[in-house]
């Protein structure tokens, strides 16, 4: 009975191992933003870079990162918001740029937060939480002669001040309510967004 026991246990071990080092590998783990405008995604389970994405359309320094979750818990989006003004989508899995979004006035976003239940797909016009003293809520909609290299326009959908210093954190309490917190000031606010375009007005 001992040895048939301790033949056991090594082969339990064995299936857990395998199992646990499966998980981890299908996930990307930590999503960087690099001052050459590449994306990074570093695993820490292996202690190392797993991927490097890049686009010769991003050379400036990214600001924000955040992601969009999608199959469970695995991140397969990551929204950046560059130096140079432009918010880009980004495919994690495939290491590609989907598509780039030119802000109207032209000032980088220090925070970026993508609405629960908005695609990742550029076509759908995603919407996207963008702040820097101010909060927008923008809709990013694709022209049909854009290219990659040529960001299509933002839209604004809404507009939420009250900050004095630039957010650093924004979170979606539900899809249409959402929280913020900024660098120097002591208040963490909470908004309500409006629904749809109508209430926007």
């Amino acid at each position: 009975f001992d040895a048939s026991q301790s033949e056991e246990g090594p082969k339990r071990k064995r299936k857990r191992k395998s199992t646990g080092a499966g998980e981890k590998l299908s996930r990307p783990g930590i999503v960087l933003g690099l001052i050459n405008g590449s994306l990074v995604l570093f695993s820490p389970s292996h202690g190392k870079v797993a991927k490097t994405i890049s686009h010769s359309s991003s050379t400036s320094a990214l600001v924000s990162v955040t992601t969009a979750e999608e199959d469970g818990n695995e991140a397969t989006h990551a929204w950046t918001s560059g130096a140079d003004s432009v918010v880009r989508l980004w495919d994690l899995r495939e290491g590609s740029l989907i598509g780039s979004w030119k802000s109207e006035e032209r000032i980088p976003y220090s925070c970026l937060a993508v609405r629960p239940g908005s695609s990742n797909e550029a076509t759908d016009a995603p919407e996207v939480l963008a702040a820097n003293y101010a909060i927008q809520l923008l809709s990013l909609e694709s022209s049909t002669d854009s290219s990659l290299d040529a960001p299509s326009k933002t839209r604004k959908l809404a507009s939420f001040t009250g900050h004095a210093s630039p957010v650093k954190t924004l979170h979606w309490e539900s899809s249409s309510r959402f929280l913020s917190t900024a660098e120097a000031d002591r208040f963490v606010y909470l908004w309500d967004a409006p629904e749809d375009e109508s209430k926007s007005e």
